[in-house]
């Protein structure tokens, strides 16, 4: 993930930026997509577009003419802004709506809690606000990260990165001491005598040891001898299994 910061009250520059936001939210809805493609063209890294709904779809058609490598950022324009607004659920609507982009998050809310989520979310880029002190004039700073908050942000990113994992399903070195310490296998419902011919209600499944048969297999197991006596619970195990 790119996290992006954005410091308050720096002189413009005069050069070329390197990364452009096209904030095209409510109180900055002047810009249009007509104006886009300049922006996009003189971006050596790939902008960022933060905007209104109502123009995602023209500002991708127009920016993807001039620059393939954009990104749209889900933003709530409002300083702070307050949690019930964020709507981090726009992240995987807009995910399926573009798939061929990244899609970020851009935030002005208080704390890291919402940005750490967002990433949680698929957010593939992250841009908050810094400021050296949260009192100072302007409702931006109030909606910024102090140094100390941006290190735990970063950290607490980082963290969630690692715990995405795979989305595969599957039984990883780190289980098998526990699979094979609380594994089931088939073991006897009740006591049973040597010679007699197994019935499912003689049977059920629970954490033994020794292993025996695997609970997939119990249905295998009716209209066989047990060689043994069993007590109950003891494991069936596939030793004692004849014809």
């Amino acid at each position: 993930m790119v996290a992006t910061t954005t410091p308050c009250h720096v002189p413009a520059a005069s050069h070329k930026p390197s990364q452009v936001t096209v904030d095209a939210s409510n109180e900055s809805s002047q810009v249009t997509a007509v104006e886009l493609p300049e922006v996009a063209v003189t971006a050596a890294e790939p902008p960022e577009v933060s905007v209104f709904p109502r123009l995602w779809r023209c500002v991708y058609q127009t920016v993807k003419k001039h620059n393939p490598n954009f990104t749209f950022l889900q933003c709530t324009s409002a300083y702070p802004l307050p949690l019930e607004h964020v709507n981090l659920s726009l992240i995987p609507e807009l995910q399926k709506e573009f798939p061929d982009i990244p899609i970020g998050y851009s935030g002005h809310e208080t704390g890291i809690h919402v940005s750490v989520a967002a990433v949680a979310l698929g957010a593939k880029v992250l841009e908050r606000h810094v400021t050296l002190d949260k009192s100072w004039k302007g409702s931006d700073h109030a909606a910024s990260l102090e140094p100390a908050e941006l290190a735990e942000l970063v950290k607490a990113i980082r963290t969630v990165e690692m715990a995405m994992g795979s989305p595969i399903k599957q039984m990883l070195p780190c289980e098998a001491s526990c699979h094979s310490k609380l594994g089931k296998s088939v073991v006897a419902r009740k006591p049973l005598q040597k010679g007699e011919m197994l019935t499912l209600d003689m049977l059920t499944v629970k954490v033994a040891e020794p292993h025996g048969v695997r609970p997939e297999n119990i249905f295998k197991l009716v209209g066989k001898k047990i060689p043994v006596d069993l007590e109950k619970d003891a494991t069936i195990t596939d030793a004692m299994i004849k014809g």
